[in-house]
């Protein structure tokens, strides 16, 4: 799909953008790509309104390869989003097992016996 959208040359436009590529869609925001891909769908629903007897024309081909792009990219960038969300959640997961894990290092390390922390503190001090 991308493939022939390239060798065709096709452009999206946008309220503020005009002449866009493929990889420029990559650029625009989840709730730009979502009004472009509106539009696509209200151009090819206005012309499958008017005659269902005509061939497809080659604009309509078009468009619909530009809306599958777009629905394609709109897909693509959310997976993305749920992947670098998921990496956070469990990034911050770890850091917080993390902290517990020192601190319950620290709990036993306090509830050593006197005689315990001095042999530590004596072979630390050995090396």
């Amino acid at each position: 799909m991308y493939k022939e959208g390239i060798r065709k040359k096709v452009r999206f436009e946008t309220k503020s953008h005009l002449g866009l590529t493929i990889e420029d869609l990559n650029d625009l925001s989840l709730s730009e790509l979502n009004k472009v891909a509106k539009m696509l769908k209200r151009e090819l629903n206005e012309t499958a309104e008017e005659d269902y007897l005509e061939e497809v024309t080659k604009e309509d081909a078009i468009t619909k390869l530009k809306f599958d792009i777009v629905l394609d990219v709109i897909k693509t960038k959310k997976e993305e989003n749920k992947e670098k969300s998921d990496k956070k959640e469990q990034k911050e997961k770890l850091q917080k097992y993390l902290e517990i894990l020192a601190e319950k290092q620290d709990d036993s390390i306090k509830n050593m016996s006197i005689e315990d922390l001095q042999k530590e503190i004596a072979e630390l001090t050995k090396k």
